[in-house]
């Protein structure tokens, strides 16, 4: 058994993956990154939930197992994907996830970008951006990724170039990346990690940028 198999993540990253590809060229597509990389986050912990039995053949691994019911009862709750993610890594790390670090913080700004774009909302009589657009505008400035300075649109900023695209998608390879790191060696960890991490995998094939 793969452990790559029929799950929602594989196809979501390549779908980043390609977009990313056709910013290089020039072609607009860091919207669809944003949306397809937060949408392959979300997967991701599905498909964690349903291979948390294969992993934990034949050994008995207690921080897989719990995970598994930690997202299982969350997604019954309808809880949001920020506070899977925090459980499952206590879960597995027997520690609350450090919420001031980098790459949740990035994460964190995915999910709001993702929410925005695709729960738009119109403002016709806005002299200015909402205070929730110009939050998000600011951390687009702070991490460089707008490129001509405060857009007319912000929307337009991510597809300007092709720095929006990777960023979507080396958060959502970070992220990934401390999960899985999180699981303690067993027989069939292999099977499931190397295909998603492995150096002939989507997420890491290399990237290369046109410009600065």
């Amino acid at each position: 058994m793969s452990g790559w198999i029929n799950l929602g993540f594989p196809p979501l990253i390549f779908r980043v993956r390609m977009s990313l590809e056709r910013a290089k060229r020039g072609e607009w597509a860091g919207f669809e990154a944003v949306i397809f990389s937060a949408m392959a986050a979300e997967a991701f912990l599905n498909d964690f939930a349903e291979m948390a039995d294969f992993l934990s053949q034949p050994e008995n691994l207690p921080e897989v197992r719990a995970a598994r019911e930690i997202i299982l009862g969350l997604e019954r709750q309808r809880a949001g994907v920020r506070r899977k993610y925090r459980s499952v890594y206590k879960s597995l790390y027997g520690q609350d996830l450090p919420t001031t670090e980098p790459w949740w913080c990035d994460y964190d700004l995915l999910v709001n970008l993702r929410n925005e774009l695709v729960h738009a909302k119109v403002d016709i009589a806005a002299p200015d951006y909402p205070e929730r657009v110009q939050t998000l505008v600011a951390e687009l400035e702070k991490r460089h990724l707008v490129k001509w300075g405060p857009p007319s649109d912000w929307r337009i900023a991510l597809d300007e170039w092709e720095k929006p695209s990777a960023w979507a998608f080396e958060t959502v390879k970070t992220l990934v990346t401390i999960i899985l790191n999180g699981v303690p060696p067993c027989r069939f960890r292999d099977s499931y990690v190397e295909p998603i991490l492995g150096p002939h995998s989507t997420l890491n094939m290399p990237i290369e940028f046109t410009s600065d």
